[in-house]
């Protein structure tokens, strides 16, 4: 069967019910596992830049099922920040009493990565990831009681009460300083950089994005659209000395965004004259020669404007700083 017999497009929008996923799940552009991969001799192709890895999605979040696949093996979904397929077995059909439950009750904002989730007869659900959202049932000295969805027989919804320490979220949207700003930054660094969110990893758009959600601000997915929240301040035009200027003259700490086509960094500061940003990346361009290459980073770090040019076969015309082309700060 052809992916375009497989998407069955004719069926589109004719399911349109709610569901939940089940747990941490790739959303793929087609319903195939199967990677879509370039040249691995090309640099910046290959591994891991599946174009078939639309995005990822977090365990408990909301969606809108439009259709199936013709084989059923796959659903096609919405969700706040992007669309696509998931397998049908990381999502479940949920009613109307659960989505206005979920509307209507407190969220609270998970703060720690990693922590294990369970129903309440002690089975495994999932883990808990920075920039979950659950909806709050009750709460007591020490922990969170939390509403948690799996799969029960007949694909139907099983609801769960599942209790979250208080040491790992939060029930209000933390103040934006030093200390909050620290311990979040640790814990999305705890994974390492996934094109796409794959192998539960994150991307540059991805790691922001979620870095933010306990401080109570929804930023878009794609680093395309994070530039333009804010107060956005054109640096296109100009070269590198004005650029470096402007940012440390207007540029608020953890607040502001730098941009550059494909990649999107957090303003952090400037130490020993210096502008510091913190950004997960998958690594630096470099060119012998005529040959292009990468020198892989492959995770989440702090750094210069000037990543990268202390190495040998550094290829000035990828600079970060050369390429930034705006700055947008988020809380003006």
């Amino acid at each position: 069967m052809s992916m375009q017999e497989q998407s069955n497009i004719e069926d589109y929008l004719k399911v349109s019910k709610k569901g939940v996923i089940l747990k941490y799940t790739n959303i793929r552009a087609l319903p195939t596992s199967r990677p879509l991969l370039k040249d691995p001799s090309l640099a910046g192709e290959g591994f891991p830049f599946d174009y078939l890895q639309n995005s990822a999605v977090n365990a408990n979040i909301p969606v809108f099922i439009s259709h199936y696949s013709k084989d059923k093996q796959w659903v096609f979904i919405f969700t706040r920040f992007t669309y696509g397929w998931v397998k049908n077995e990381d999502v479940v059909v949920v009613n109307d009493a659960y989505t206005d439950t979920w509307k209507k009750a407190k969220q609270i904002y998970i703060i720690k990565e990693g922590i294990p989730l369970f129903t309440q007869s002690g089975e495994a659900l999932f883990n808990t990831r920075i920039g979950m959202l659950f909806a709050l049932i009750e709460e007591d000295a020490t922990d969170y009681t939390v509403l948690s969805v799996s799969k029960y027989k007949n694909n139907e919804a099983m609801f769960h009460k599942t209790k979250i320490a208080k040491t790992s979220a939060t029930i209000n949207p933390l103040a934006l300083n030093k200390e909050n700003l620290n311990n979040i930054i640790n814990e999305v660094s705890k994974t390492n950089y996934g094109w796409g969110g794959v192998y539960e990893q994150r991307d540059c758009s991805s790691t922001l994005m979620d870095l933010y959600a306990p401080f109570g601000l929804a930023l878009p997915r794609n680093s395309s659209k994070q530039k333009e929240i804010g107060l956005v301040i054109d640096l296109s035009t100009l070269n590198n000395s004005d650029k470096l200027k402007t940012i440390k003259e207007k540029a608020i700490p953890f607040e502001t965004l730098l941009y550059k086509k494909g990649h999107i960094v957090l303003y952090v500061g400037v130490y020993k004259d210096d502008v510091i940003v913190f950004h997960n990346t998958w690594g630096i361009k470099t060119k012998d020669a005529e040959k292009e290459g990468r020198f892989i980073i492959g995770k989440a770090i702090f750094s210069t404007l000037t990543i990268g040019s202390e190495l040998k076969n550094y290829d000035e015309s990828a600079e970060l700083l050369r390429n930034i082309k705006s700055m947008n700060i988020l809380t003006r």
